[in-house]
């Protein structure tokens, strides 16, 4: 694909969406082929050619070829608030982007465009195209999202056990920094998991393995979602263990 964009005999017409002329997309049927997945790469993030090119090329992917899913580069638990919103569900636009899309990705025009046009082509296909995030929770700045994903899971199966993730585990991440509204907020993130004494960085470990394990040895009897919370969890784990590295 990268050849064929870089060949002159075969310009672009448009790097907008939402015009109705793909007609210069078409070499992409014979690129794709039989192919199930496509990578889209970006040498940067939050760049307006490259989202509004991948949006583009997510169209016609979409209503041409058949494709289903838009996986990319954000935190997989976050990410199914996003999947819910597409699919028709409840709540602001404004909260799924910020929210539900790491790294501040969100804050782009191009991903509100493009969120948007999921949902509108969901609410008259029966197909629908979903959305999933791929990468560890929280911009890889903590566990939280995942440990906060599992926990809404098992107060409805085991209310009990719950209350001691939530009583033992989560005033464990007391120290994460309030204030998310820069674009580096993640950096006095990741100097204050540093900062922490390292029994409590142990503990923390220990705790998010055990409930990890928890849900993994309980999954016959919670049925269910757990198979998505099972990998929320495992994102959670990821997640201490890149900052562990780091420390």
């Amino acid at each position: 694909m990268n050849d064929w964009l870089r060949d002159a005999t075969h310009p672009l017409r448009t790097l907008d969406p939402s015009d109705p002329d793909d007609s210069d997309l078409a070499p992409l049927r014979d690129i794709v082929g039989s192919a199930r997945v496509v990578a889209l790469g970006e040498s940067m993030h939050r760049v307006h050619e490259f989202y509004s090119l991948r949006h583009r090329v997510i169209r016609y992917l979409v209503r041409e070829l058949g494709f289903t899913a838009v996986v990319m580069e954000s935190g997989f638990p976050e990410g199914l608030a996003v999947d819910d919103w597409v699919l028709g569900g409840p709540g602001s636009l404004d909260t799924v982007l910020s929210d539900g899309i790491t790294y501040h990705m969100g804050k782009c025009a191009e991903m509100r465009d493009q969120l948007t046009w999921m949902r509108t082509y969901n609410s008259s296909h029966s197909r629908p195209v979903r959305f999933y995030g791929m990468d560890i929770p929280d911009s890889s700045a903590s566990a939280r999202p995942a440990i906060l994903a599992g926990l809404s899971f098992l107060d409805t199966v085991d209310p009990s056990y719950a209350a001691v993730v939530r009583s033992s585990l989560l005033p464990l991440f007391s120290y994460l920094p309030t204030d998310r509204t820069g674009l580096a907020w993640a950096a006095p993130t990741l100097q204050a998991y540093m900062a922490l004494p390292a029994a409590v960085r142990y503990e923390m470990t220990a705790k998010i393995s055990e409930f990890v394990e928890r849900v993994q040895a309980m999954r016959v009897v919670y049925s269910g979602q757990v198979d998505v919370v099972q990998r929320c969890l495992a994102t959670g784990r990821h997640a201490d263990a890149f900052l562990a590295a780091m420390a």
